[in-house]
């Protein structure tokens, strides 16, 4: 629980990780691509018998945790498109890691 919890940045903040308080666009973009880069490095490291594990929250493990930041993510772009909510609709409804790990059990 915590190996897979720590490593995932669970506990640290954001004001840890940027050291200035006004960050230009260009710092900003290149801060969400770093850290989408680590976070893709974390998940890659979770290992079959971990999907499972619990989470800081009880309620979450990690499967639970991981899939609602993929799930968030999938809304930047077409919002930063201008589409609304509205129009963005369901469309990532459901399971957006089905492929990517096993169930273990889940309907």
């Amino acid at each position: 629980m915590a190996g897979v919890t720590a490593r995932l940045g669970v506990g640290s903040s954001y004001a840890e990780t940027v050291p200035e308080p006004r960050l230009m666009a260009d710092d900003l973009v290149e801060l969400h691509s770093r850290c989408g880069r680590r976070f893709a490095e974390l998940v890659a490291g979770v290992g079959p018998g971990q999907w499972q594990d619990g989470t800081s929250c009880s309620q979450w493990d990690v499967r639970t945790l991981v899939h609602h930041l993929l799930y968030e993510q999938r809304w930047v772009p077409p919002l930063l498109d201008g589409l609304t909510i509205g129009q963005v609709g369901d469309r990532f409804e459901g399971d957006l890691m089905a492929a990517a790990t096993p169930r273990c059990g889940r309907d």
